[in-house]
């Protein structure tokens, strides 16, 4: 199965492929937010568990701050 989602529901997607890595095989993010946080269940802290494709979609202009949180996230999902 594969899940998408937009804005916050990018954050769902990736926490689905988290909670249910059996059968999310792919999870797309379209401007997500939310995917690198101080919490616990931050999306990139919980990355290892993660075994789904992954595909993050940020926007070059937009009014959160995606850019300065594509390195963290890449770096855990690498």
């Amino acid at each position: 199965m594969s899940v998408t989602g937009y804005r916050l529901g990018g954050q769902t997607a990736l926490r689905s492929a988290e909670l249910i890595p059996g059968r999310v095989t792919a999870a797309l993010s379209f401007r997500g937010g939310g995917l690198v946080t101080d919490d616990a269940n931050s999306p990139h802290l919980l990355a290892d568990r993660i075994a789904a494709t992954i595909v993050v979609a940020g926007a070059e202009t937009t009014t959160h701050s995606f850019a300065e949180q594509a390195d963290a996230l890449d770096a855990a999902l690498t």
